[in-house]
């Protein structure tokens, strides 16, 4: 909600209407939480006439091919454990469960600080670069961002909103965002000397095959 004299100020730095910054501002930060959802531990729920539907995370639909972080038969419930240091051995059993399961991972999620364990893992294509320089010098590069296992090869994905105690290890063509109704905005009824919009969004995870991919739950995150 914006109010008309706000609309009618002139900003430093931006446009004039201000109704289309905040919508802007609250469009990202929408994505943001629909990003963190989707990377859950969420369990499905149907909603009712007190409470919205809510999707299952993807946390929530790995139940095969996993090192901790149990689910729970058809309520899919993710249960936590006593959390453990990310290990080369748990990240290639979860690898090799996807692989004798049918799946081809081929890239694995992780949050900020399981990045930089995964990086000092044996596996990493190369620590060097060539890059473009008066001196044709290769840069050594302190991070990693493709792992070969005997399994196949999987890029390797920081992300700032996954949980960071979950590595998700995903065959991408396997999973999809599936939209009910894709972003609407829609005006209401003026409140005085204001406008007002709210953004409307339904959609959920898709998962064709969970068998594809994986997870290595419980992990330490400090």
């Amino acid at each position: 909600m914006v109010t008309g004299t706000v609309n009618a100020t002139i900003k430093a730095g931006r446009g004039k209407n201000e109704l289309c910054y905040i919508l802007a501002k609250a469009g990202k930060e929408l994505k943001r939480d629909m990003e963190t959802d989707l990377c859950g531990k969420n369990p499905a729920d149907a909603g009712s006439s007190s409470g919205a539907r809510k999707l299952r995370g993807y946390e929530s639909w790995c139940s095969t091919n996993t090192s901790g972080g149990a689910v729970h038969g058809s309520t899919h419930v993710v249960t936590d454990a006593t959390q453990r240091v990310f290990t080369i051995t748990l990240f290639k059993a979860v690898l090799q469960l996807c692989f004798t399961n049918g799946g081809e991972p081929d890239c694995v999620i992780v949050g900020p600080f399981n990045k930089g364990k995964l990086s000092a893992f044996a596996g990493i294509a190369t620590l060097y670069r060539d890059t473009a320089g008066s001196k044709g010098q290769a840069s050594i590069w302190g991070a990693a961002d493709l792992y070969i296992s005997d399994w196949g090869e999987v890029k390797i994905i920081p992300s700032r909103f996954s949980r960071d105690r979950t590595a998700m290890v995903v065959q991408k063509d396997m999973w999809s965002v599936d939209y009910l109704r894709p972003f609407k905005q829609e005006k209401l009824a003026k409140s005085g000397d204001s406008d007002k919009v709210h953004l409307i969004v339904e959609y959920t995870l898709r998962a064709n095959n969970q068998l594809s991919s994986g997870k290595v739950a419980d992990l330490t995150t400090s």
